[in-house]
């Protein structure tokens, strides 16, 4: 056997019997930030329906000015539309078309080359996760620098200040308006969201962020009309109705991650982290808590690259799932 071979093996087996040994790990608590929250409330309303065969077509628009020096820019119109579907324990998967006529220009403010613009036509898919509890949260499982200039910038690391959710508190006129960001101190944009009840997102906008030099960033999709041919009320059948332990996302994650779970009744939690040796790496709930869906965020960041096993006791039943941590 190869020696990389063998590692793996071994990885594999310490990961086996961790995960038969938690219950009899002792516990070490280290440093971390923690929250966790009860929420879905009747009262919350589809500001996303996702469906089969519902179309969003945007007045698309991005801009990039590299160092006040070039300008490149994209205008034009972008549709998307679900087109599958993949149901999964704890989420559904959506599978999202995008179409895109734009017309590219690249302006150059010295001589050479000359500026020029020419026409784009371009299709792509990607797959859109919403969570099965909760508020509904969905994201695309991608990193934010890859996905800015779509008018569904919905990446994973979208969680700072708050994080997009398919059901919630709209205003008197059926609207909502969400501004977030990529997590830390150093992010290169910020975004502006709005959406309204049974249409969608009606406007997406971003703007550079205030650490960065020498580049704008800037983007405003606009919704120019859809076609919703169905939004079925998910909260009855999404919303657990037993005890259970959702995957953590993103996953794999860098530095922070968020952990949902679901309560039938109120119930004493105790929510660990152990790493492949069975030692107890982090305590991230020990209290008494309601019923309903909860979530509870968990920062890695001083911990080492790997897999972790996380456990969820509650009413004498434990449950667990793996996460990985890559630096």
């Amino acid at each position: 056997m190869r020696p990389r071979h063998a590692t793996f093996v071994v990885t594999l087996m310490m990961l086996l019997i961790a995960t038969a040994a938690l219950t009899q790990t002792p516990e070490r608590k280290v440093g971390l930030s923690a929250s966790f929250s009860h929420a879905l409330s009747d009262t919350l309303v589809d500001v996303m329906p996702l469906s089969v065969g519902n179309r969003w077509t945007y007045r698309y628009y991005t801009s990039v000015v590299d160092w006040d020096v070039n300008v490149f820019t994209d205008s034009g119109v972008a549709t998307y539309e679900v087109v599958a579907v993949n149901p999964q324990p704890d989420s559904i998967v959506w599978t999202v078309s995008e179409h895109r006529q734009i017309r590219r220009c690249y302006n150059y403010y010295f001589d050479t080359p000359p500026d020029t613009c020419w026409l784009v036509t371009d299709s792509t898919s990607f797959p859109l996760t919403e969570q099965r509890i909760g508020r509904h949260r969905f994201f695309r499982n991608a990193a934010e620098s890859q996905v800015w200039e779509s008018a569904f910038p919905w990446s994973r690391e979208l969680i700072d200040p708050t994080a997009l959710y398919r059901y919630a508190d709209v205003d008197s006129a059926g609207g909502i308006a969400v501004d977030t960001k990529p997590p830390g101190p150093s992010y290169e944009r910020a975004y502006h969201l709005t959406f309204q009840r049974g249409v969608g997102q009606t406007r997406a906008r971003s703007e550079t962020g205030p650490t960065i030099a020498g580049v704008i960033y800037s983007s405003d999709h606009v919704l120019l009309g859809s076609i919703i041919n169905s939004a079925p009320d998910d909260r009855g059948t999404g919303e657990p109705t037993g005890f259970q332990l959702g995957q953590n996302y993103p996953n794999p994650f860098n530095s922070s991650t968020t952990i949902t779970f679901h309560l039938a009744a109120a119930s004493s939690v105790r929510l660990r982290v152990f790493d492949v040796l069975g030692r107890v790496v982090a305590t991230l709930i020990d209290a008494t808590l309601p019923s309903g869906s909860h979530r509870v965020s968990w920062d890695a960041s001083r911990l080492a690259s790997g897999i972790y096993l996380y456990r969820l006791d509650a009413g004498g039943t434990g449950l667990v799932k793996r996460a990985l941590l890559l630096r």
